[in-house]
């Protein structure tokens, strides 16, 4: 008889030592086949928006890795760690462009450093290094043009030349004379893109300042792409657009809906080219206002030189950068921008006396130099988020009602004292007492806690202050919403977006925001998880009694005819109306705009109006707003038609500032930029001082605790 031999103890320890060796082993080998790069997708990126990283990753082994990329952002301290989804990483190479929060280095330097990791999904992290990336800084503007080209590497120069014309900066004076003007620091490069790398949803375009689409890009471009295209440039985009050959009725109603004029007049020729009926035989371009947006059409260049010399190629550009009417004018003029050096007050508004005259500066009064720009503190000085948090922050903290607490300590008496002789002396167990007296003083206690928990610990200090854009029809374009973090202690956010940019508003210092600003708050950097913008969740760490401002920014998708008014009212009764009510009419003229948009229904809403003569509002917007004694809140207007007369507007000043450029920094250039969902929200701003062709009607409302403003421009076509 064979007996079976049995392994021995020895003999499967080494068996099992030798299988972890080759798992080590393997894992060991995976870890170095993996590699990696990490660009910035734009060069340095746009300043003040979503930073765009371009990975490159490889693998090289011969097993499939499954896992997610982990990115930790820093300058000289964390700014952020971002955990994408999972992602498979076969055989060669992979390229992900992934978006991060924009960051702002607040000096000469202009790199930040990525730590890029991966996790696989058996819990293994693979280092794959650090990089330094390029990134925007405070001594220059970047900007950023999405050119839309399939021939990427092979555009002739005819097409080359056109996109660097359109440089901001080519407007830029010679030579600077410090001591009268400013030295303006802008950069403007292109990021080209083929067809299928053009974002699919509004809030990709975000990190562009303008959309240029080549002739064969808008022939290969797709419909989801046409269409996010024409919501991100009624949102406030800007769009240059160049009809060429090959083209399909998508594209011909996409162009019909970008320029919206008389409901769209391009049209298909006979041999199936693109022409535009009311246009003139010998004009070249259409220009054309699409609700905040605008948008150029090149039908023919032409030749190429004399068209790049032309008034109209240069008109067409100063269009499309919104330049102010100032500086078209100078730059129409003597080739360049003229940025005077200005004595104004701390507040941005004109020096007057107190019999409304014009008076000089003066230091005694407390009046500072504010330049139009400034190389250096280029994006600072932007004080509308600490308006914001003044407005929104409560006067005064919510306490737990005295009567409450007053009924408390009666109960509570009541309990210890009668309440206990009476009920343990009929049970015959007054020994008990030494139970029953801690168990009622541990009760109360909780009772006090849970109350002054209910009464101050709201994280939120009340409702949001919400803008929603909205177009013709009264149709919801763009929404920015402002959210005031006031904790009464220490919190972990936990926060899910979806199809919305989320930005943390820097209000404590007039800089851009940087890493520095965590420390001083001593707030832990964001943790990001998933992708951005479509799907992501946050979590962030506040300090008790430490304010934070959010802005969360979203973009409608639009649906045309299905998409439902967010007010039902007779908007566009007001085209042809002109603002020139004197001020004493304010009144009258306030009661014809509500017969106008609501006929005899009931109005819900206060009105306000923002234009070149005056600004009007309601009274009652007063006491929308004053939460703070003390704090300047409300506006102090300057009559365009008679500069000398100064009045007390009730708009909040913080709306003003939101809705009309203040020709400071950047907006001493133009009236408006196009949406960045960043730190400085000056992309709000869409109107422009001086202009009689446009004004912009403002509707207030409290919906549950939030504040409403709902904002319509208008303006004529050009």
């Amino acid at each position: 008889m064979t007996r079976c031999r049995v392994p021995s103890f020895a003999m499967a320890l080494r068996v099992m030592v030798v299988w972890l060796a080759w798992i080590g082993s393997s894992a060991a080998a995976n870890a170095q086949d993996v590699s990696a790069n990490v660009v910035s997708a734009h060069r340095n990126g746009r300043s003040d928006s979503p930073l765009v990283l371009r990975i490159s990753l490889g693998n090289a082994g011969k097993t499939l890795l499954q896992g997610r990329l982990q990115l930790e952002l820093h300058t000289l301290d964390p700014i952020a760690t971002l955990t994408t989804p999972t992602m498979v990483l076969a055989g060669g190479q992979k390229s992900v462009d992934i978006t991060l929060p924009g960051i702002t280095v607040l000096d000469s330097r202009s790199t930040a450093q990525v730590e890029l990791t991966f996790l696989t999904d058996t819990g293994q992290r693979i280092d794959l290094g650090r990089f330094t990336i390029n990134v925007p800084t405070t001594q220059m503007h970047a900007q950023v043009l999405a050119v839309c080209d399939p021939w990427v590497n092979t555009s002739g120069r005819q097409q080359s030349e056109l996109v660097q014309s359109l440089a901001l900066e080519s407007f830029r004076p010679v030579k600077t004379d410090l001591k009268k003007e400013h030295a303006l620091a802008i950069s403007t490069h292109p990021a080209r893109l083929t067809p299928n790398q053009m974002p699919r949803q509004p809030l990709g375009y975000l990190p562009f300042d303008m959309a240029v689409l080549m002739p064969d890009g808008l022939a290969q471009t797709e419909t989801a792409q046409l269409d996010a295209l024409l919501d991100w440039i009624r949102a406030g985009g800007s769009a240059f657009i160049m009809v060429g050959a090959d083209l399909e009725e998508k594209h011909l109603t996409f162009l019909n809906q970008a320029v919206p004029i008389d409901g769209g007049l391009f049209e298909w020729t006979p041999d199936r080219k693109v022409s535009y009926s009311p246009m003139d035989p010998d004009a070249r371009l259409i220009h054309a206002r699409n609700e905040f947006g605008r948008v150029v059409v090149l039908m023919d260049m032409g030749d190429r030189d004399k068209f790049l010399a032309s008034d109209e190629w240069r008109d067409a550009r100063l269009f499309l950068w919104r330049v102010n009417k100032t500086q078209r004018q100078s730059i129409q003029a003597d080739g360049r921008w003229f940025l005077e050096r200005r004595k104004v007050s701390s507040d941005d508004e004109l020096l007057f006396d107190a019999s409304g005259n014009i008076r000089d500066f003066d230091p005694e009064e407390g009046d500072d130099w504010v330049y139009a720009d400034d190389t250096y503190e280029f994006e600072a000085l932007d004080t509308t988020p600490s308006e914001l948090v003044a407005t929104m922050m409560p006067a005064s903290v919510r306490i737990i009602p005295f009567g409450l607490i007053l009924l408390l300590l009666m109960l509570f008496t009541l309990m210890v004292g009668p309440g206990d002789y009476l009920l343990l002396g009929r049970l015959k167990r007054r020994k008990l007492t030494w139970i029953l007296f801690p168990a009622l003083a541990c009760l109360f206690t909780w009772v006090t806690v849970a109350l002054a928990d209910h009464y101050m610990g709201q994280n939120k200090t009340g409702g949001d202050i919400v803008v929603r854009d909205l177009d013709r029809d009264g149709r919801l374009i763009r929404e920015t919403r402002f959210t005031l973090w006031f904790p009464h202690e220490n919190v972990n956010h936990d926060w899910t977006f979806q199809n919305m940019w989320h930005q943390r508003l820097n209000i404590h210092s007039a800089r851009p925001w940087n890493a520095d600003d965590y420390n001083t708050l001593n707030d832990a950097p964001p943790t990001i998880e998933g992708r951005l913008p479509l799907h992501y969740t946050v979590q962030q760490r506040q300090n008790k009694w430490s304010p934070m401002l959010t802005r969360t920014t979203t973009i409608s998708r639009n649906k045309g005819a299905d998409n439902e008014p967010a007010l039902a009212l007779n908007w566009r009764s007001l085209e042809a109306w002109k603002w020139d009510q004197p001020n004493h009419q304010r009144d009258s003229a306030l009661d014809e705009l509500r017969k106008k948009l609501a006929g005899d229904e009931p109005f819900d809403g206060h009105l306000a109006v923002l234009s070149a003569k005056m600004d009007l509002a309601d009274v009652a917007i007063e006491n929308m707003f004053d939460r703070n004694d003390g704090y300047e809140l409300y506006a102090e207007t300057t009559y365009l038609d008679s500069p000398g007369r100064v009045g007390q507007t009730s708009i909040p000043r913080f709306i003003v500032r939101l809705s009309r450029a203040d020709r400071t920094h950047l907006l001493a250039l133009v009236n408006q930029v196009s949406p960045t969902g960043g730190q400085s929200i000056r992309d709000l701003c869409a109107l422009e001082p001086g202009r009689r062709d446009q004004w912009m009607l403002l509707i207030l409302r409290k919906e549950g605790d939030d504040t409403v403003i709902y904002r319509k421009l208008y303006a004529a076509q050009p």
